[in-house]
């Protein structure tokens, strides 16, 4: 064995580490390789840790794969390299151990249950005669209660009968000396090795939820475990511990009198008195923070465990919240005892939860949140279907209430400039689950209180010089206005809540210099926007204006900036049909004068000059000036958002005439768009014109490639302008058609600049999109002649299509035949030309499925291809299909036949019986085809459409097979079943019922199913149209046949 190449196991140089692992995935193949290193490791023949982990995870290798089925010496072998480990000194590493002990657990899980090694806990404890050997065997225990007993692990039925094997027979054999064992180690070692005590803690800690409870609280280890929580090294263990006993399952009145009992311990009543006392004091001591945060879980497990005692004693007593008037005695008292339990921790749940550190706080979280469900069911009665809340319970609310608004403070030290969710945020999450709750738990106390004693004297006061209200003490206020807004069906007083937005508005706390109050302000604006469409409407002009200032789109933050964005354009859109349009529409003309920097195409910065200057314009070269004019730039999808809002605010005012809207779109969008990209289309064609042939650069390509993304973010900008539009107002009522149909038209022409399919694609998707919106808002009449020629331009002329074009294409495709196949310029138009694109564009698809390496891309592209199609075949557009060569027929044919036979979608399969089945029903008319015994088509009457007669041998060679075919090779999903049912069904309307019958009953089962002996049943059911016998008997003959479906592909 190569001692010095597996040294190198663990080493950071990549070759050794290389030759390494080769070496070793050859000895984890070799019969004998495991061998070779329980030598090594008997003989001591490695003492580097490299190495001997190298062995022990081919040791590990062959118990997982071979140990079970291998000889009984080579068990023994096994063995006897266990008991070696344990009376050598080999290294104490902790990831070293841990594998050994994994191992041996290993051996265990295969070895116990079969009583090949009953003697095992016996042999191990035997040898735990030194601190070292009694941590080993403690953390083996630990491995073995992982793969036993921990229920968050899924297992297979296999091994869960496996686990409950193992865990009766320890109960019957070992258990008790384990318990000793697990004593002995707690009064050995609490002075010599804390560290074996405490590991020894967290089995006890591990074990007791399955074993019997009485092994662990009797006197000996529950007086061990108090004596021992005093102390610092041990408290956070024995606290562990203390949560695995409490949490063991047991009778509900049982559980309750542990937990009293536990509660009643004079050392647990000093700890929560000192815990208490410095709970308003930033401990920042690590060891004790942790201490604390261990101990509200454990309260937290002690709060649930008792309510849960108390829902599981009334399901199985005769008590009930309807019936505890008719319970027995014993019932009641016991109810009573449980309920008092829960209600005297109300104290000390409100403690940890107030803690000052977050994480005390949280472990408690989840007791308060069924505390206030258990007040909820309990505490609460029902007057005239209203719940009504007594004082007490009231006032329980309001300090519940009171923490949780104290704790969403933002600490002073918070860092806002992390892009990632911090702690804290999570933190606050938790703390709005709470809030809830006590909404749900009586919502008219909790506005009330948020209203009067936060709210309303921050707004009213929060300038009055003398009241200091920090940033923390803001943002909590306007963060609860907002999560008031969440339940807006609670809000039944709309007369305090308007009085509340009036305040929002009128006291200014917008203009708090913080990113974060005013990134609140605009989400209230956005939340409560209904009431200022309606009483409130009179604020609109206020609220215009703190979009437009330095609060809004002149904030020095370009994320407040882009925030801004986008919710100026839902305020503007919420404004547009309530009573306060005429607000808005009257300041139209203002604000298009503070946002026209906004429209310019030069305010997006470069990535550098974002992370200098926050996204400020300013000329570098020149010294700054206070008179110098501040610029202030957005993002790409900000200014999106921006020239929508503008086209809005221009198109839905009643204020303007059309000469004046077409004047402002002109203006203030379309010239300065078809300005912007003349400038940058010259720019690209002198770049592409300078190249003349010559392979491009990398510095070159990145110039192209600026362009060609500037040019698509022109004609998205286009795009977003036609969203203004509506049923009512539309493109051509506003005259403004002509200028949308010249874009397209000016949009197209890079197409033809030669670019290369990358580049080429960034300017056709945006452009493709553009054409989009243009058949979305041009009327018919306009559109729908130029479709042609607009999607020849877009597609068909200056390139091959490929994947990317393809999968762009159908869609638009799609889009063009739903909204215009009724109309009669479709049949004059678009009809033609379908049957102009349709063979080249099947040729392209069958070339680009060809070629196409990636599985996954090529399932898309025949997605995309089975769509287009179904888009022809289900509209009733069957003159491109007719209108091909009977070969080219033939081959969509068979691909339609094996898409609904061997697709991996069902989805796709049911859309290729769909075709089919329109094939069916169209060649119906004019195909007169009966079939002689043989199966051989025979005319009866001339053929007038194109492959009719052989798309009649096509039905039943091909066709009627899939239909069999398909559901036994997709475990007869039952909507694809449906679907062959129904295709069959076409089958028997257009060839006849005899025909079928007699092709089904004497050639197509006898010759492929002969074993069927249900034949003739499913047949008699399909003739009759009893769908409902017929899909049962589908489904058994589905499964009859699902092992030998090769015998009729």
């Amino acid at each position: 064995m190569d001692l010095t190449l597996i040294s190198n196991y663990l080493r950071s140089d990549a070759l050794l580490q290389k030759e390494a692992i080769e070496y070793f995935e050859r000895l984890k193949s070799d019969q004998n390789g495991w061998k070779l290193c329980v030598e090594c490791l008997v003989k001591s023949q490695v003492v580097d840790d490299s190495a001997i982990f190298f062995c022990l995870q081919v040791i590990e290798h062959y118990i997982k794969t071979r140990y079970s089925s291998d000889s009984e010496d080579n068990r023994t072998l096994i063995r006897q390299f266990i008991f070696h480990w344990f009376n050598t000194k080999h290294l104490t590493l902790n990831y070293i151990e841990n594998k050994f002990a994994y191992i041996v657990n290993s051996v265990f899980l295969v070895d116990f249950p079969l009583q090949k090694w009953n003697t095992f806990f016996t042999d191990i404890l035997s040898l735990c005669q030194n601190q070292e050997n009694c941590d080993l065997f403690l953390r083996i225990l630990l491995q073995i209660n992982a793969d036993v007993a921990d229920r968050e692990i899924p297992r297979s039925q296999k091994e869960l009968e496996r686990n409950t094997l193992i865990k009766d027979l320890m109960r019957e054999t070992c258990l008790l000396e384990l318990a000793q064992f697990w004593f002995n180690v707690i009064n050995t070692y609490r002075d010599s090795s804390p560290n074996t005590v405490c590991l020894c803690l967290e089995v006890i800690g591990s074990y007791v939820s399955w074993i019997d409870i009485s092994l662990i609280t009797n006197d000996s280890i529950m007086t061990n475990l108090f004596n021992l929580f005093p102390f610092d090294t041990f408290r956070c263990s024995v606290t562990d511990c203390f949560n695995g006993i409490l949490h063991k399952g047991m009778d509900s009145l049982a559980k309750t009198q542990l937990i009293q009992q536990f509660m009643s311990v004079e050392s647990i009543k000093q700890k929560l008195t000192q815990i208490f006392n410095t709970s308003i004091v930033c401990d920042t001591d690590e060891n004790n923070n942790l201490f604390v945060i261990k101990f509200s879980k454990l309260m937290n497990t002690i709060g649930i465990e008792l309510i849960e005692a108390l829902k599981k004693f009334k399901s199985k007593s005769s008590l009930s919240n309807n019936c505890i008037a008719n319970g027995n005695l014993e019932d009641l008292q016991a109810l009573t005892y449980i309920s008092t339990a829960i209600e005297s921790k109300f104290n000390i749940l409100c403690q940890f939860l107030s803690h000052k550190n977050n994480l005390v706080s949280l472990q408690i979280h989840p007791f308060t949140r069924e505390y206030i469900q258990w007040a909820k069911n309990t505490l609460t009665k029902k007057e005239n279907n209203v719940t009504v809340v007594d004082k007490a319970l009231e006032e329980k609310l309001l300090i519940f209430l009171r923490i949780i608004i104290e704790k969403c403070k933002y600490p002073m030290d918070h860092d806002f400039s992390l892009e990632e969710e911090t702690t804290f945020d999570e933190f606050r999450k938790s703390c709005k689950v709470l809030f809830d709750n006590l909404m749900l738990l009586n919502s008219s106390v909790v506005i009330q209180s948020i209203c009067s004693q936060l709210i309303e004297p921050l707004l009213m006061n929060w300038r009055i010089s003398g009241n200091n209200y920090t940033f923390a003490d803001i943002e909590i206020c306007l963060y609860y206005f907002y999560l008031m807004g969440e339940n807006l069906n609670f809000l039944n007083d709309t007369k305090r809540i308007e009085l509340l937005l009036q305040l929002l508005i009128t006291s200014s706390i917008s203009t708090f210099p913080h990113t974060c109050t005013q990134s609140i302000y605009f989400d209230l604006i956005l939340r409560y926007e209904k009431y200022f469409a309606n009483n409130l409407n009179y604020l609109v002009p206020q609220i215009l204006i703190s979009f437009l200032d330095e609060r809004g789109f002149k904030n020095r933050s370009l994320k407040m900036r882009s925030k801004v964005a986008l919710m100026f354009n839902k305020f503007v859109k919420s404004q547009i049909k309530s009573k306060g349009s005429d607000k808005q529409q009257n300041f139209t003309e203002d604000i298009l004068k503070r946002l026209q920097d906004f429209l310019k195409l030069d305010v997006i910065p470069s990535d550098s000059d974002l992370n200098e200057t926050n996204g400020l314009i300013s000329n570098k070269n020149k010294t700054p000036n206070i008179f110098d004019e501040i610029r202030y730039s957005i993002t790409t999808e900000d200014q999106l958002n921006v020239y929508e809002t503008v086209a809005i605010l221009i198109i839905t005012n009643q204020n303007f005439d059309t000469n004046r809207k077409q004047f402002l779109m002109k203006t203030l969008l379309i010239n300065t768009i078809w300005d912007k990209f003349e400038e940058i289309y010259s720019k690209l064609s002198n770049e592409i014109n300078a190249q003349n042939g010559k392979i491009m650069t990398d510095s070159n390509e990145f110039v192209v490639k600026q362009y060609c993304t500037q040019i698509s973010h022109i004609i998205s900008l286009t795009s977003r302008t036609s969203k203004a539009f509506s049923n009512i107002i539309t493109i051509k009522s506003v005259g403004l058609h002509d200028i949308y149909l010249q874009s397209f038209n000016i949009f197209i022409k890079p197409l033809s600049l030669g670019l290369n399919e990358d580049f080429l694609f960034i300017i056709q998707s945006t452009t493709r999109q553009f054409l989009h919106r243009c058949i979305v808002c041009l009327d018919e009449s306009d559109i729908v002649p130029l479709l042609p020629s607009a999607i020849q331009s877009l597609f068909l002329l200056n390139q091959q299509l490929n994947y990317k074009t393809l999968q762009e294409l159908i869609p638009l495709l799609n889009q063009v035949v739903t909204k215009f196949k009724h109309s009669w310029l479709f049949q004059r138009d678009l009809t033609p030309f379908f049957k102009q694109i349709f063979k080249p564009l099947i040729h392209s698809f069958f070339t680009v499925i060809s070629q196409t390496v990636n599985n996954e891309e090529k399932l898309s592209i025949q997605k995309s291809y089975y769509t287009l199609l179904s888009l022809l075949v289900t509209n009733n557009i069957m003159e491109p299909l007719v209108s091909i060569e009977v070969p080219l027929l033939e081959q969509i044919m068979i691909t339609v036949f094996q898409g609904a036979i061997d697709f991996p979608d069902v989805v796709t399969q049911k859309i290729c019986f769909q075709i089919l089945r329109k094939f069916i029903e169209f060649f119906a008319e004019s195909n007169e085809v009966s079939f002689d015994s043989n199966g051989k088509a025979v005319d009866t009457k001339l053929v007038k459409n194109i492959g009719s007669n052989e798309f009649a041998e096509f039905i039943y060679k091909s066709i009627i097979p899939a239909c069999f075919v398909a559901p036994i090779r997709h475990n007869e999903d039952s909507q694809l079943v449906n679907e062959c049912i129904t295709c069959l069904k076409a089958i028997q309307t257009t060839r006849g019922t005899q025909e079928l019958s007699t092709y089904l009953s004497s050639q197509f089962f006898p010759q492929h199913f002969p074993n069927y002996s249900n034949c003739c049943e499913l047949i008699q059911t399909l003739m009759n149209n009893d769908v409902k016998t017929t899909k049962r008997l589908f489904k058994i003959f589905c499964q009859q046949f699902k092992q030998n479906i090769n015998e009729i592909t």
